[in-house]
């Protein structure tokens, strides 16, 4: 068993045959997350893998693009990944496969890219509301 088997079984997650649709805590995204391991570091992969399966609406939404448009979220925003569990509650009021839906109705550039800044404005409205009376 490879270790990011080993780590995804420690979450409660399993990594499936490409061929197969995946059900609730599975994920297709075998080379994505060994990269992402190689890269960041198992910490880290551990921080967003539960940010994503811990939010009930979220435990089927583990596809690549989104699994890497959280952990870029984690490394370029940690004023927003610092909060702890405020973070991980704001993602249960996200709905992360409409904002994939979007991002590839959208279609201005890779869905990755256009995730990241979806989910960071809704964190963004979650974590810091705007106050009555301030300007933009």
């Amino acid at each position: 068993m490879a270790k990011i088997d080993v780590l995804c079984s420690q979450l409660g997650i399993r990594i499936v045959p490409r061929s197969r649709r995946c059900r609730p805590r599975e994920t297709r995204a075998r080379r994505a997350l060994t990269k992402l391991v190689a890269n960041q570091g198992e910490g880290h992969v551990i921080f967003v893998l539960r940010t994503i399966v811990q939010s009930t609406e979220n435990r089927a939404s583990l596809w690549s693009e989104t699994i890497m448009a959280v952990s870029d979220i984690v490394r370029l925003r940690p004023d927003l990944a610092n909060r702890g569990g405020a973070f991980m509650e704001a993602f249960d009021r996200i709905a992360l496969e409409d904002v994939r839906a979007r991002a590839r109705a959208m279609g201005i550039g890779p869905k990755r890219q256009v995730m990241r800044v979806l989910i960071t404005d809704r964190l963004e409205a979650e974590l810091d509301p705007p106050t009555q009376g301030r300007l933009l």
